[in-house]
C-alpha cells in the first residue's frame, strides 16, 4: 500500500469559474475541493478535457457529435449553440450581423450567401443587381441592406421600412 501525501495550496479562480464549480459540486453532493479533485482525477479519462456538464449531457453531446460526423465536441457544441441562438434572432439581430460583416466584405451577394442563406429563420432572400439585399423571416419581419451599407427594418405587418440603427460597440 502506498502512502498518499496531501499538499495544500491556494488556488485563485475567476469568479464565474468558481461559481460554475460550486454549482457542479452542489449537483454532485460534493465539497468544492472534492469536485475539483474529481475533475482533475478524471482529466485523462476524459481525453484531456475537464467537463462542467453532467455525465448525461456529455453522453448526449457525444451521440450528437457521432451522429452528425463532427470531428470534435467543440465543433458539435458550436453547431448546437449557433442553431439555438439563430432561433432567438430577429431581423434586427441579422441586420447587425450584416452590418458588421459589411465592414470587411462589401459584396452583397457574398453577404447573402454567408449570413442569410444558412440562417434557420430566413425564408426569402432578394438580391437586386448588387444594389440591395432584402430578406424575410418566418415571422414576416424584413430587413434590407443597401449597397452603401445602410440597413433598414420592417416589422411584420408594417408597410414601410424604418432605418435600422447599428449598436455602438465600445471595445476596450
Amino acid at each position: 500500500m502506498t502512502e498518499t501525501t496531501i499538499q495544500q495550496f491556494q488556488l485563485r479562480l475567476p469568479s464565474d469559474l468558481k461559481q460554475s464549480i460550486e454549482k457542479e459540486a452542489e449537483l454532485n453532493n460534493r465539497s468544492i475541493n472534492a469536485q475539483i479533485l474529481f475533475m482533475l482525477q478524471n482529466y485523462e479519462e476524459n481525453n484531456g478535457r475537464i467537463h462542467f456538464l453532467s455525465k448525461a449531457v456529455v453522453n448526449r453531446l457525444e451521440r450528437f457529435q457521432k451522429n452528425n460526423n463532427y470531428s470534435s465536441q467543440i465543433e458539435a457544441i458550436e453547431e448546437i449553440l449557433n442553431d439555438t441562438l439563430q432561433r432567438k434572432d430577429d431581423a434586427y439581430d441579422i441586420l447587425n450581423d450584416l452590418y458588421n460583416a459589411f465592414k470587411v466584405e462589401k459584396n452583397l451577394r457574398i453577404l447573402a450567401r454567408d449570413i442569410l442563406s444558412n440562417h434557420l429563420l430566413v425564408k426569402n432572400i432578394l438580391i437586386e443587381d448588387n444594389n440591395f439585399i432584402e430578406f424575410t423571416l418566418a415571422d414576416g419581419s424584413q430587413g434590407k441592406m443597401l449597397k452603401d451599407g445602410k440597413t433598414l427594418y420592417k416589422y411584420s405587418g408594417s408597410s414601410s421600412y424604418t432605418i435600422h440603427k447599428q449598436p455602438n460597440y465600445n471595445h476596450k
